[in-house]
C-alpha cells in the first residue's frame, strides 16, 4: 500500500478517545492581532542574531593543503591563530586571481584603524605569497614590476 494514496478504510471511533476536536481548533485558532505581535516578534528576534560567520577552526582540507607546501612556507603559527585566512587560501589555491587578489587583501588593508598582523604572522603570510607567485612566473614578473614602480 502507498502511504501517499487514500485508503477508504475508516479509522475506528474508540482510538481518539479524550481528544476534543473543537476545543484543539480553539487553541490553535488565533486572533488576527496575536499573529501580528507573534510576527513582529520573530522578526525582532531575527534582527538581533548576528549574521553568518565563517568557520574559526581549521578544515581538514586546510591541513591537507598546508601538508602539500613545502616545510620552511607551511604557515603554524597562521592555522593556529588565524584558521580563517589559512582555511580561505586553501579553498582558493587553484584559482590565480582569487588567491592573489586575497593576498593583496590581506597585506594591504584599506580598512582605517586597523594594526595589521604581527610580525610572525605577516612573515608567514608574505612567505606563502612568494611561494605561490613563483609558482605562476607571469605573476612574478607583473610582481617584480610593480615592485620596481614603488621603488621609484
Amino acid at each position: 500500500m502507498n502511504i501517499y494514496r487514500e485508503s477508504n478504510r475508516r479509522v475506528p471511533v474508540g482510538i481518539f478517545v479524550g481528544f476534543d476536536v473543537a476545543s484543539e481548533s480553539r487553541k490553535s485558532a488565533k486572533s488576527e492581532a496575536q499573529s501580528r505581535i507573534d510576527a513582529a516578534r520573530d522578526e525582532a528576534e531575527r534582527r538581533k542574531r548576528k549574521p553568518c560567520q565563517p568557520l574559526n577552526v581549521p578544515l581538514p582540507r586546510t591541513f591537507a593543503w598546508a601538508a602539500t607546501l613545502p616545510p620552511d612556507v607551511r604557515p603554524h603559527a597562521l592555522i593556529r591563530s588565524y584558521p580563517r585566512i589559512t582555511n580561505n587560501l586553501a579553498l582558493g589555491w587553484d584559482d590565480v586571481d582569487a588567491t592573489h587578489a586575497y593576498f593583496g587583501h590581506l597585506v594591504k588593508s584599506t580598512r582605517t584603524g586597523r594594526r595589521g598582523f604581527p610580525e610572525q604572522m605577516m612573515s608567514e603570510i608574505l612567505a606563502l605569497y612568494w611561494h605561490y607567485v613563483n609558482r605562476f612566473p607571469y605573476m612574478a614578473s607583473e610582481t617584480e614590476r610593480s615592485r620596481s614602480r614603488l621603488a621609484r
